[in-house]
């Protein structure tokens, strides 16, 4: 069963802004053992010290959005861009439904089965179930590759990161 779940680090010379360093595991199910949530803040609190970091577990998978970096979702097999009327559809029935707990489409293009979670989106967009927001980053491609390597070895489980700017 999952579980809900915030862990806040606000240090007091944080500076705030609207860009967000998203971290997210790719299996949109996936929550971390307590031990691995607090392994995995200590790590960002550690490689961002002067930035806020936010982890939550959600008991309800989400979509996470890249804010205004969301513009198109293409489809993973012909690459097809995917009308935004039928892709909010399939949101709206999976959310009714299973509450993102089912993520099964079939493609309107070339009718093959996917998951929302596997669609191609411009601006990085997934689901999940447990994510780590760093609030105000400083951008550093090697640093964050590293990092991710780094939650996948604490989590066991694959991750990614993306920016949002909402």
């Amino acid at each position: 069963m999952k579980r809900i779940q915030t862990i806040s680090i606000s240090p007091e010379n944080a500076v705030f802004s609207s860009h967000d360093l998203i971290f997210l595991p790719i299996d949109p199910n996936f929550q971390p053992t307590d031990e691995q949530f607090k392994q995995s803040m200590a790590l960002l609190e550690s490689d961002y010290p002067d930035s806020e970091i936010i982890g939550d577990c959600f008991e309800h998978t989400q979509f996470i959005d890249a804010g205004q970096y969301f513009d198109t979702i293409h489809c993973p097999y012909c690459n097809t861009e995917i009308p935004l009327e039928i892709w909010q559809n399939w949101m709206t029935i999976s959310f009714k439904n299973t509450q993102f707990e089912n993520l099964e489409i079939t493609t309107s293009c070339c009718s093959k089965q996917s998951q929302l979670s596997s669609l191609n989106y411009s601006g990085e967009d997934g689901f999940s179930s447990f994510v780590i927001r760093v609030n105000n980053p400083e951008p550093n491609d090697a640093m964050e590759k590293e990092i991710v390597e780094d939650l996948v070895e604490i989590n066991q489980t694959q991750f990614r990161c993306f920016y949002r700017m909402s």
